[in-house]
């Protein structure tokens, strides 16, 4: 399985590799700093994406997470790949808007250690291993 974090907290990264290590099965993690950062990497590199969903922290200094949602969605080869957005917000507002803006899931990031853990291990359960893609329908009007 292959994640794709988006995420400035460099900490949060490291958190989540430690993390990952100790699941039951093999993790690929790629990391970038921003959306803007995987934007041109996505567009240095062109050949297909093997990514099982995409962790987006929503609010990023670089490029907001809603941004970075509504531009992966806009591509036909990214819209079909799962987006989660991963963010410490609470906000039912930041909910909302991350969800009408193309993300799969919202899940908020625990200060509490355990359930940090676990809910990283039930997303990566989850997006991980279903293989699921999002159908995208072509508006032919």
């Amino acid at each position: 399985m292959k994640a794709t974090i988006v995420d400035n907290n460099l900490a949060d990264f490291e958190i989540i590799k430690a993390i990952c290590s100790d699941f039951p099965y093999e993790v690929e993690l790629d990391h970038f700093i921003s959306g803007k950062e995987l934007l041109q990497h996505l567009n240095d590199h062109p050949e297909p994406l093997d990514v099982s969903f995409f962790l987006i922290d929503l609010r990023n200094p670089f490029m907001h997470g809603l941004e970075l949602l509504r531009t992966l969605n806009r591509h036909p080869e990214t819209a079909i790949i799962p987006k989660i957005v991963f963010s410490g917000t609470q906000r039912s507002e930041d909910v909302a808007e991350s969800l009408s803006g193309g993300a799969n899931a919202f899940i908020h990031k625990s200060v509490d250690p355990m359930l940090y853990e676990q809910t990283l291990k039930y997303t990566f359960d989850f997006w991980g291993h279903a293989q699921v893609r999002v159908e995208v329908i072509a508006d032919s009007h």
